[in-house]
């Protein structure tokens, strides 16, 4: 016998309660719950990253920190070090004075360059010698050097004069055999003869036969030998040496 539909009966409702049948539990869009996944592995893989990050630089900290101090202990010995090298180079520096005035009074000697002066009483042609300060190195040619400079101001107020003419340039001096031998520019001979031009050569041998290494006295001029100097032919062929 075919079964009856109820009335009021419907698909909806369970059989002899009434009431509405519990719709099975569902997830609703199925597609939802599939959405969060990747946002949340997105934030558990950036705290891991903060996390990762917090860990090394707690790590490298302390290294740091060392490096900094060795750095800085590097850079006070370093400043230490440049202090105590300035300091010792003060030192030569607070000797120099001291030192320089040894060198000076090492490289003078005191030398005598000889002027004339006519006697008040005979009047006769002497030689006077007068002091001069001169280099130890070339003691000899500034010695002559001093010589053609002629007298100074108070020196000449005393009487003294100079054969000398104030152009003559000596050229060279070199040592040979105990004699000096001096090589003069031409002006040695002109303009003068006879008594002036012997004192003249008087000044020169005296000059430099003060010292005991020299004992005569060779002349030349612009670097040739001459036989005689002069007007009146003064000999001078071979080495002067002081009248006595």
């Amino acid at each position: 016998m075919a079964s009856v539909k109820r009335k009021g009966q419907s698909k909806g409702f369970s059989k002899g309660t009434g009431r509405a049948a519990p719709k099975a539990a569902s997830s609703g869009n199925p597609t939802r719950g599939t959405s969060r996944t990747p946002l949340l592995v997105l934030i558990i893989l950036i705290l891991l990253t903060a996390m990762v990050f917090l860990i090394n630089k707690t790590e490298r900290e302390p290294g740091k920190r060392k490096l900094d101090r060795v750095i800085s202990q590097k850079d006070e010995g370093a400043g230490k070090d440049l202090k105590e090298q300035n300091s010792e180079k003060k030192e030569p520096d607070e000797k120099t004075p001291n030192e320089g005035k040894d060198v000076q009074a090492q490289s003078e000697r005191t030398v005598s360059i000889y002027f004339i002066k006519i006697h008040d009483n005979t009047e006769k042609i002497i030689l006077v010698p007068v002091k001069r300060k001169v280099n130890e190195e070339n003691f000899i040619k500034e010695a002559i050097v001093e010589l053609i400079r002629g007298p100074s101001a108070y020196e000449k107020k005393r009487g003294y004069i100079s054969a000398i003419p104030d152009n003559l340039k000596l050229r060279n001096v070199r040592m040979k055999e105990g004699s000096a031998v001096l090589d003069f520019s031409p002006a040695l001979g002109e303009g003068a003869g006879g008594t002036i031009l012997l004192s003249r050569l008087d000044q020169i041998v005296y000059t430099v036969t003060q010292f005991k290494e020299i004992k005569s006295v060779e002349i030349t001029i612009n670097g040739m030998r001459q036989k005689t100097l002069g007007a009146d032919g003064l000999s001078i062929s071979g080495p002067l040496h002081r009248r006595e």
